[in-house]
């Protein structure tokens, strides 16, 4: 699977980010929350944060 998509979306809670694979129809993804205590960062800053995690 390689990474075709990232897709983020503010929540009360903090960040939910998606990371959409290239799979097709398997609908292969992967889902992190990042807590409030993160919640102030801006989209990119929290996927950017996110992507460097997971190296």
């Amino acid at each position: 699977m390689h990474l075709a998509d990232t897709r983020t979306e503010r929540q009360p809670d903090g960040w939910k980010v998606d990371f959409i694979g290239d799979d097709g129809d398997d609908g292969d993804a992967v889902t992190v929350h990042v807590g409030a205590a993160r919640s102030s960062l801006r989209t990119r800053q929290s996927t950017a944060r996110v992507l460097s995690w997971s190296s």
